[in-house]
């Protein structure tokens, strides 16, 4: 049974359990009265790694992948440093306005090993495509393309994650505010073009215009391929979701607070910096899923007071521990599971430019 043939009865599953989970306390994570999880640690700069405008920074195997905005300065795109001392190894590829080169490229941490090569999947919004490499490559300084993939329009335009499977399907978390129709999550299958979706969840009373409606379950998903799981972390509300594509049937939540008074009648939640925040950035391991959480106003996050947390969740759904950060305004992060070290990006105000801060996560 192919995940596309099992979307449907996925969602039903999906709406009866969270109908008897919201009725019950079970599910709630009430962070601050279980002191014992929370291990707090600091941070400290890789100085390896060259301040730089960072995109986002990822996993590949062995080595870390950062991608360089485009910020006038004709930046190399795609550099790739040793997982093991964050020495540079090499930098390939250009912002440009023709196919082969790059417009807006992401990297959702998808990669797999193939008869003993590693191979990358790099997104392309604006080039409408998922664009594979070779780590080797790569490595040695060269950019070959090893397959490219063309991505439908409707979805890439909209979302914010696609995810590549193996028996070419694409699941993502679809967030637009072209469109008022309620998705959250699409399953889409390349062999026959057909797609399927999944509602706006939790169901929310909004007092404000219904293209805000989406930006309101803005998540950071990450998805794992070997557990068929995608986990969504909200970053208006304080809920996590974890949902099967394996053809089980099986979706579970857990959630703090599911009453989201705080997201009524508020028409300017996404632009007051009074807002409470929750999820900022999302990684999948092979053992785990991680989360940063900020908890806090927008405000404080932005003028970096409090402390950022991250949050460990098993793929079943468990929370097992909380790392209680040095700092608030961190961004995207990579989870290098071998050694439980995790490596995140900071924006340093006196460079004016993002440095990368290591944090081990005994």
């Amino acid at each position: 049974m192919n995940y596309f043939q099992t979307f449907k009865y996925i969602l039903l599953i999906w709406l009866i359990f969270n109908l008897i989970s919201s009725c019950q306390t079970g599910g709630d994570i009430v962070f601050n009265n279980d002191r014992s999880i929370i291990k707090r640690i600091f941070g400290e700069e890789i100085k390896n790694i060259e301040p730089a405008i960072i995109k986002k920074i990822g996993l590949i195997d062995t080595a870390v992948l950062i991608i360089k905005e485009n910020d006038g300065s004709n930046p190399n795109v795609l550099n790739v440093y040793s997982l093991k001392n964050y020495k540079k190894l090499s930098a390939v590829g250009e912002y440009g306005i023709s196919n082969l080169e790059f417009k807006s490229p992401k990297y959702d941490n998808q990669y797999y090993i193939k008869q003993g090569e590693t191979y990358c999947k790099i997104l392309d919004a604006n080039n409408y495509d998922i664009r594979e490499y070779k780590l080797r490559d790569l490595l040695e300084g060269k950019l070959i393309l090893t397959n490219r993939i063309m991505l439908p329009s409707e979805l890439v335009l909209r979302y914010n994650s696609i995810w590549l499977t193996s028996d070419s399907t694409l699941i993502g978390d679809y967030r637009s505010i072209l469109t008022s129709k309620p998705y959250r999550f699409f399953i889409y299958n390349l062999k026959n073009n057909s797609a399927d979706w999944l509602e706006f969840y939790p169901e929310i009373e909004f007092d404000f215009k219904s293209n805000k409606n989406s930006q309101v379950y803005t998540s950071f998903c990450s998805f794992s391929e070997s557990y068929g799981r995608m986990g969504s972390a909200m970053h208006y509300i304080k809920r996590v979701d974890f949902m099967n594509f394996d053809g089980s049937g099986k979706t579970e939540s857990v959630f703090e607070d599911s009453s989201y008074d705080s997201l009524k009648h508020k028409f300017n939640i996404l632009s007051d910096r009074k807002s409470k925040i929750f999820y900022t950035a999302s990684f999948a391991g092979k053992k785990y899923f991680y989360a940063t959480c900020a908890g806090t106003t927008l405000e404080n996050y932005i003028k970096n007071k409090g402390n950022m947390q991250l949050h460990l969740f098993d793929w079943g759904g468990r929370l097992k521990k909380v790392y209680q950060l040095d700092q608030m305004n961190l961004g995207h992060f990579l989870i290098d599971e071998k050694t439980s070290t995790m490596l995140i990006v900071k924006f340093d105000s006196s460079k004016q430019k993002h440095i990368v801060l290591k944090y081990k996560l005994i």
